[in-house]
């Protein structure tokens, strides 16, 4: 744990300090990261050697400190591209006397010139800082992570979804040091992947080297959507005035309702605002890629501010984002923008920047309500008792406390072959998967007090809840467009009859953590209704 504490203070100083002063020093290496690299490895052999169901893992402290650590270092290789930072030149030519006035495409070739020398130091200064030295550390964890989940003690709603959080902050700094650095360290930092793999005997998978790259090209769309906006002179404040220092913080495509219907749009938030694209026209090429914006990029509708956003609601499940906008500076008339985020906990991100550029401490900064309504009615539906129980009329049964120990929205599911869109699974500590269909349209979270006609409207339970036992089968597989997804089959390996079975429930998701995020789910309920704590062939 000091250590941590101590990788946690050393991350914070890597930033204060002076461009003049800057020496190698700063950048020398300590045993820190060697103890720190020797611990994981020892929790890793306890696990693999005896076998545990818990004896060899991190403390919850310990865990979350790891978090925090990785989220402040993934904030640290996120936000350096963007540092104003001027180096200073000393040239014999700066002390000489200017004969005569440089013309203006002198002035503008040097500051080209200055430009493209201030990138180079400032790439240097980041292998400096953020070393390859510290991503053996990161992968290790990656190991530990597919491996402790394996043990039951692991497979707590807590804790998975603590883990799942550690691993995002994880695929985005290695994405960010696989794009900052130059093509013989991104080799090596894929050939430290597998090395690992081939040292622990652990397949690693496809999923997530394909996470791992995937979250590469989504940092490289960031970027050139930044160059997008200069290109196309969007980068302007309300006075039409260009902001040379406006550039964009994240991109989600989600789905936004507007004249009656959901459709598909971008929303680019920058550090000055928020904007949202259109589906580009024409269909996409490929031959180049999407950084290039061939045949043409993303097309532009509108630009919202942050200091006019006057509520902000979330819905239970973080899928629907309400934003409650104010048209005018007055803030006499106002108008609302609904969002379903389908990717697992990206309103979370969302919300995050528009709060943080938001005015604080002020009556006009923005208000943040989560829904409470929609849980209760989930509870209602899902974890409730039987009615075997109630007719009983036993009271130690009334007693019995059944809580959601997972839950997950989805775009689109397919259930016995018919697609079903908008899709709550939930799942009950009675080891029951109950599917619900939600319609946003009846979803009130602003109103004081709501009907309780139009709530009863929101959720409707299709077909009867399936019951998870050992006998369910769970396989992996692929889409067209190289996302995982999964098959489930509640009556077990339809191999063993000799025919054919299609699969009961199939799911997409949008990456492999996820998709393991919501396996652990099923797999902690899978076990509650085994006579043993070993079910082999399950876990991706």
């Amino acid at each position: 744990t000091l250590l941590m504490e101590d990788m946690l203070r050393e991350i914070q100083y890597k930033f204060s300090f002076d461009l003049e002063i800057v020496g190698s020093a700063l950048y020398s290496r300590n045993v820190r990261e060697n103890i720190w690299f020797d611990y994981l490895r020892a929790e890793l052999d306890g696990i693999k050697a005896a076998k545990r169901t818990g004896g060899c893992l991190l403390a919850p402290r310990e865990l979350e400190l790891l978090y925090h650590v990785v989220r402040l270092y993934d904030l640290l290789t996120t936000q350096f591209p963007y540092l104003q930072v001027r180096w200073k030149q000393f040239s014999e030519s700066d002390d000489e006397p200017m004969d005569e006035e440089p013309s203006p495409d002198e002035i503008k070739a040097k500051e080209f010139a200055r430009e493209q020398n201030d990138q180079k130091l400032k790439s240097k200064h980041f292998h400096a800082i953020f070393q390859m030295a510290d991503a053996p550390v990161l992968v290790q964890f990656i190991f530990y992570h597919r491996r402790v989940m394996r043990t039951k003690i692991c497979l707590v709603k807590e804790i998975r979804e603590k883990h799942w959080r550690i691993m995002k902050h994880i695929m985005n700094i290695l994405a960010t040091m696989y794009l900052s650095n130059p093509m013989e360290k991104r080799y090596d930092l894929m050939q430290m992947v597998y090395a690992f793999e081939f040292v622990e005997k652990e397949d690693i998978g496809y999923g997530l080297v394909g996470d791992l790259l995937a979250r590469a090209g989504r940092i490289k769309y960031t970027h050139a959507l930044t160059q997008y906006l200069v290109d196309h002179g969007l980068n302007v404040d309300k006075l039409d005035r260009v902001d040379k220092d406006e550039h964009v913080l994240a991109h989600f495509w989600l789905m936004m309702h507007g004249k009656d219907k959901w459709r598909r749009v971008l929303l680019v938030l920058t550090n000055r605002s928020f904007m949202q694209f259109d589906e580009p026209y024409g269909i996409p090429c490929e031959s180049c890629p999407k950084t290039k914006f061939c045949p043409s990029g993303p097309v532009f509708v509108a630009r919202y501010y942050y200091h006019q956003i006057g509520q902000i609601f979330l819905s239970a499940t973080k899928t629907c984002l309400r934003v409650m906008y104010w048209v005018d500076d007055n803030r006499s008339y106002s108008k609302n923008f609904d969002f379903l985020v389908y990717e697992h906990e990206a309103s979370e991100d969302i919300i995050k920047i528009m709060l943080q550029f938001t005015p604080r401490s002020t009556p006009r900064h923005a208000r943040l309500v989560t829904d409470t309504k929609m849980p209760v009615i989930i509870k209602e539906l899902c974890c409730g008792l039987p009615k075997e129980m109630l007719n009983q009329h036993d009271p130690a049964a009334k007693q019995i406390f059944v809580e959601v120990t997972g839950l997950m929205e989805f775009e689109q599911i397919t259930l016995l072959g018919q697609p079903l869109k908008g899709v709550i699974l939930v799942i009950n500590s009675q080891q029951q998967l109950w599917i619900l269909q939600v319609d946003y349209q009846y979803w009130y979270p602003e109103a004081n007090q709501p009907q309780e006609e139009s709530w009863e409207k929101l959720l409707t339970v299709v077909g009867e809840p399936f019951k998870i036992t050992e006998d369910w089968l769970v396989t992996l597989t692929q889409t067209t467009d190289l996302k995982p997804a999964l098959d489930l089959f509640p009556n077990g390996n339809s191999a063993k009859s000799g025919r054919a079975v299609q699969a009961t429930i199939q799911v997409e998701f949008d990456t492999m953590l996820t998709c393991e995020l919501f396996t652990q789910s099923v797999h902690e309920a899978r076990l509650a209704e085994c006579t043993s704590t070993n079910v082999p062939g399950f876990f991706l």
